[in-house]
């Protein structure tokens, strides 16, 4: 039996146990549902995407389906194998499946913020102080969430909740404060970009609201778990939220990676992830007539990086043909582009010359 304490029993009845119990357990369905769309459309527009980035969605899902597997028995255990018996809440320890899904759901969150942390890095080129101070809270969440994990396995009864108040809502706190530094953060950067690329307007903005809409949502669901648990810590609506929790930082990370698609789609903002640059920002070099193709050199209007397309060309006439080849490059800097040297063959009556940093041209011999 538990040790006597000055406990509100009627609290813990139908209402707020299971009904809070039940509720989160349905909106977790849901909300897991989302994220399986988001891993199909994931693997169906990247099957070939960076082993890191196919392993770290794997984890993730591992992850999420463990700790959905961990309410599931949780509920199991209160509402089938404990039926019609309130006090079990109060008379029995509780079952470790529900403390083990409050550490899985910590793990989640911490491995989504730090993927977010090496974003924040890349877009604010490398600033230690932000990014360090999201990894710094990230840390202490875990460390806090962790210790809340252990106390409760060493209490072991829903009597002492009360009593670990302020170790929840203190790694509670760091959560939301690190949800929203991480959305603030990417779309000031976003908006720094936007000057600089006037044609991105429009996929800027959407970053930002998407950046915004995830952010807030994470952060409202753990400040709603951190009112609830420091005012009301005798029910169980704290607990119901926290299934929603998990999930939609799972949501949240396979939304960052399927956006990729969209940004490589929308000209110079991203077009790390395009083979080919866009198509406005392409200028070359046309042959003469009759001639029909040829190796043509094109830059980026960013003057970054020199590419080359292969076309096989010639020029026929009642005497030969005529031809000529450029030797085959891969995309390299065009301050290291080397000299072509010019071509000639005799065996026609027309010629073509290739200078170095003209166009092409034919000559009568």
């Amino acid at each position: 039996m538990p040790p006597t304490l000055d406990y509100p029993f009627d609290s813990l009845g139908v209402d707020g146990a299971l009904g809070a119990l039940l509720i989160g357990y349905a909106c977790s369905c849901v909300a897991l549902g989302f994220f399986v769309a988001q891993i199909l459309q994931y693997w169906s527009m990247y099957p070939e995407d960076k082993f890191l980035y196919k392993l770290l969605v794997l984890i993730i899902a591992t992850l999420e389906f463990v700790d959905q597997g961990l309410i599931s028995h949780a509920l199991y255990f209160y509402v089938i194998s404990n039926y019609n018996n309130s006090l079990v809440f109060v008379l029995k320890r509780a079952v470790w499946t529900i403390i083990v899904h409050a550490q899985v759901g910590t793990v989640i969150g911490t491995t989504v913020k730090l993927c977010f942390a090496v974003r924040v890095w890349r877009f604010s080129k490398h600033n230690f102080w932000v990014t360090g101070l999201i990894v710094v809270f990230t840390l202490s969440e875990l460390g806090l969430a962790t210790t809340y994990a252990v106390r409760c396995f060493q209490l072991g009864y829903f009597h002492f909740l009360p009593n670990l108040k302020v170790l929840a809502t203190s790694s509670l706190g760091c959560g939301v404060f690190i949800d929203l530094l991480v959305a603030s953060t990417l779309v000031y950067y976003l908006q720094r970009l936007k000057a600089g690329f006037r044609t991105a307007t429009n996929l800027i903005m959407k970053l930002s609201i998407y950046a915004v809409s995830t952010g807030l949502v994470t952060s409202g669901i753990g400040l709603a778990i951190l009112i609830t648990y420091y005012f009301m810590p005798t029910n169980f609506i704290f607990m119901g939220l926290s299934f929603l929790l998990s999930k939609f930082y799972g949501i949240s990370l396979l939304a960052a990676l399927n956006t990729r698609a969209s940004v490589n789609r929308n000209g110079s903002t991203a077009n790390q992830g395009n083979n080919e640059p866009a198509a406005s920002s392409i200028s070359f070099t046309r042959l003469p007539s009759r001639t029909s193709s040829a190796r043509r050199l094109f830059r980026n209007d960013d003057n970054q990086r020199m590419r080359t397309t292969l076309y096989s060309a010639y020029s026929a006439t009642s005497e030969g043909v005529t031809m000529y080849r450029i030797p085959s490059m891969s995309p390299i800097p065009n301050f290291s582009l080397p000299l072509i040297e010019p071509v000639r063959y005799k065996e026609s009556s027309s010629t073509v010359n290739l200078e170095p940093g003209s166009r092409f041209s034919t000559t009568s011999t």
